[in-house]
């Protein structure tokens, strides 16, 4: 069983999350307000599960709870930074590890790749065959001009994913901070949660905006990771799949009010 504790905030898109110990190999990674009335939230296993978690609030079971395990049929953005600080092999290894990530999914996962630098761009369209994916890897190019469009590529990222069914997940992958977006870091986790998507971004080297990369993981419910080097980076890859395997997306319609203390268990 694990829990969470928080405050419906008046401007009803934020939250404040008091993280509780987990037990029976249940934890809360994250509770998302940002489409309120809707409460969305992560619940991750300590192995992969069958049945879906249940889910109370303030001790009463929650009726009309949608669960979606995400290591099932889903939709996946590939987001990868081609910044010029990007070029030769940092660039060539993250879309390498990428690629490996693409053909060990659930064959129903549906793909897309999203490319950042100079601006933020949809280079494949959402697809289930891993070819599609794999040649736009395959090709992917440095951007010609300078700058690291990160939260455009994570508003255009929730945009795309917003019209598809099921469980949606972005994994994005970058070596520095955000450089030229027209978009804002809150904007863009707007549009980020109103898609209903889950973040795992991927700090690549030292100069990577680590704080911001966290808050994209902690507001959405996914999980930071970070890499040194490229040798970390088809680790990490591996990883994300085995977590989401053991992941479950849950959300419900709350009749909580703004100001109101919720108290949220879930148990598997």
């Amino acid at each position: 069983m694990s829990r969470a504790r928080l405050v419906l905030a008046a401007a009803l898109a934020a939250a404040l999350a008091f993280p509780a110990a987990s037990s029976a190999g249940v934890r809360l990674n994250g509770v998302d307000l940002g489409a309120y009335p809707s409460v969305r939230a992560t619940v991750v296993t300590s192995t992969p599960t069958v049945r879906a978690p249940a889910l109370t609030e303030n001790g009463a079971a929650i009726r009309g709870l949608n669960a979606a395990n995400l290591g099932r049929c889903k939709n996946v953005v590939l987001a990868l930074d081609n910044s010029r600080s990007m070029a030769g092999k940092p660039l060539a290894e993250a879309a390498s590890a990428a690629a490996s990530f693409v053909g060990t999914k659930a064959g129903c996962d549906r793909v897309s790749l999203v490319t950042f630098g100079k601006t933020a761009v949809q280079q494949s369209r959402f697809s289930t065959a891993t070819i599609d994916a794999d040649n736009a890897l395959r090709s992917l190019a440095v951007s010609s001009e300078s700058g690291t469009a990160l939260w455009d590529a994570v508003e255009l990222s929730a945009r795309v994913l917003g019209g598809q069914d099921g469980g949606k997940v972005v994994v994005l992958l970058t070596d520095g901070d955000d450089v030229g977006s027209k978009s804002s870091e809150k904007a863009a986790l707007s549009v980020l949660h109103k898609s209903g998507a889950v973040a795992y971004p991927i700090a690549f080297g030292s100069k990577a905006d680590t704080s911001a990369l966290q808050r994209l993981a902690a507001s959405t419910g996914g999980t930071y990771h970070g890499a040194a080097d490229t040798t970390a980076l088809s680790e990490i890859y591996h990883s994300i799949a085995a977590e989401l395997r053991r992941t479950w997306r849950v959300s419900y319609l709350t009749t909580s009010r703004p100001g109101d203390r919720l108290e949220l268990k879930a148990t598997a």
